[in-house]
């Protein structure tokens, strides 16, 4: 019985392996996006203040939420902005171009990091939880491991 409980050991872990890797790795997926998501709701509304229009133009930030917003949650890509600012009129085209290579770039940087640290923080979180299961419930007795090397490992 110790041989088959060993073989099924093996089976399991060699299964379980990749299984639990696509499934951690998909929550941890699941985390970063959220933790994005929440981010950049929270924060839009700040990012957008610092549109700086020029003197009496106040359709500038408006254009740029809309663009931001018709992005999706990949954010909007370098191409994509170049783009929208050469679709600007002249006069607006500075400000804009200032707003995404400062504040933007920032606001993008920022975003990543949070996700990232609440992703590891769960990654941290799944292995404080497999060490408390192998200390607590991985319980081998000293009657269960073999007292002496088997015929197989005798020969080798």
């Amino acid at each position: 019985t110790g041989h088959t409980a060993a073989g099924l050991a093996a089976a399991l872990h060699t299964c379980g392996q990749p299984v639990g890797g696509a499934i951690g790795l998909s929550g941890l997926a699941t985390v970063f996006a959220t933790s994005s998501k929440n981010y950049a709701s929270g924060h839009i509304k700040s990012l957008l203040s610092q549109v700086r229009p020029p003197a009496g133009d106040h359709a500038l930030a408006g254009a740029i939420a809309g663009r931001l917003q018709k992005s999706g949650s990949n954010g909007i890509q370098p191409a994509d902005i170049a783009s929208f600012i050469k679709g600007l009129p002249a006069n607006e085209r500075p400000a804009a171009s200032q707003f995404f290579n400062g504040p933007y770039k920032d606001f993008a940087h920022q975003l990543q990091a949070h996700a990232s640290g609440q992703g590891f923080f769960a990654a941290a979180m799944f292995a404080v939880v497999a060490i408390v299961v192998a200390v607590f419930v991985i319980n081998v007795q000293k009657k269960d491991l073999p007292s002496h090397p088997t015929a197989e490992l005798a020969t080798v």
